[in-house]
């Protein structure tokens, strides 16, 4: 029976819960190593995922359930978008939003959780020039899995040769920016033009 665990768990207050993460990232990275960087950077890894949430109406109404679940079979899902610091173990940052939100658009909300000297690791949902134009105006470097949309149009003999496994590209930016960047017309006209990006290629057994 877990509902005395329950019970003492909703007693805790969600101000002292914060408290003690801050404390604990603290201590992490205080025990941080040289060895634990990677050339002299952190690594920060950004990625999405999901958790199923009470059934309750404030939770259905905020985070509904996934469309392909009949109503009052399923239960509301709130999608997670957070950032691990790698070289401490600690989550520095998330935003919440619902399940059928891109894991693009919360990222808007997580560039204080970047800054220089650190490195951002994400999977293709994150390979954005927006994205990797603002980090690398505050000094942070990023590495992604090429969009699929970009490898479709990518020539690779085409491009300037850096080694046999790597070339140098040069991406435009669009004339506007997508709905999933959240950028204003502002924003977006603010980025360069132009940006120098480095690709290369690797060979895995599996994945």
């Amino acid at each position: 029976d877990s509902s005395g665990y329950c019970k003492a768990r909703a007693r805790l207050d969600e101000s002292f819960l914060k408290e003690i993460r801050s404390m604990v990232a603290v201590h992490a990275r205080r025990r941080v190593r040289t060895t634990d960087l990677w050339h002299g950077l952190t690594p920060k890894a950004i990625d999405g995922t999901s958790v199923r949430l009470m059934d309750t109406l404030r939770n259905q109404k905020t985070y509904p359930q996934p469309c392909q679940q009949d109503p009052g079979c399923g239960f509301p899902v709130m999608g997670l978008v957070g950032v691990l610091e790698l070289s401490s173990g600690c989550i520095v940052g998330h935003h919440d939003s619902e399940l059928k939100s891109h894991d693009l658009e919360g990222t808007s909300q997580l560039m204080g959780c970047f800054g220089p000297e650190d490195i951002m690791l994400g999977d293709r949902a994150f390979c954005s020039h927006g994205l990797i134009a603002t980090l690398l105006k505050g000094g942070t470097h990023s590495v992604t899995r090429l969009h699929q949309g970009r490898s479709k149009a990518l020539r690779w003999k085409r491009e300037k040769g850096l080694d046999k496994d790597s070339v140098l590209v040069e991406w435009k930016r669009t004339p506007k920016p997508t709905n999933r960047s959240q950028f204003s017309p502002e924003q977006w006209s603010a980025l360069p033009k132009t940006m120098k990006i480095r690709l290369v290629r690797v060979r895995c057994p599996g994945r």
